[in-house]
């Protein structure tokens, strides 16, 4: 295992193609900003054993694999990053678009903007 020290601010750089990013820290917890393509599972440990566990399979990461994108919805990509530490009140979906709570909602367009912005437009807004 490599251990680094970063500031706030600062990039860790793998390969060409992913960077992670230290956006903040406060307390014990440090927020991390990762770049990488749209075909590189990135998920948190908790979030990729549940997966693991259910049986679902994660996207290869190899090189030439070509995977059609799957039909996702972003407000579940949302939820999975929980990007805002919010309580699973606060993730209620709205039945037909966004979040019912309005703050969720807010960060979700935030999040949704910069999605759209990493993958060139892959995700509509929902």
């Amino acid at each position: 295992m490599l251990i680094l020290t970063r500031r706030v601010g600062e990039t860790i750089r793998i390969n060409n193609d992913i960077a992670v990013t230290i956006l903040g820290v406060k307390g014990m917890q440090t927020r991390v900003g990762v770049e990488a393509p749209a075909d590189v599972s990135v998920h948190r440990q908790e979030i990729f054993e549940r997966i693991r566990a259910q049986g679902d399979h994660l996207p290869s990461t190899a090189p030439n694999s070509e995977a059609a994108p799957a039909a996702v919805d972003p407000r579940d990509l949302f939820i999975a990053a929980n990007p805002i530490g919010a309580g699973m009140a606060q993730l209620e979906k709205g039945l037909v678009s966004g979040f019912v709570d309005d703050r969720t909602h807010g960060d979700y367009l935030i999040f949704l903007a910069g999605l759209q912005a990493a993958t060139g437009g892959a995700y509509v807004g929902s």
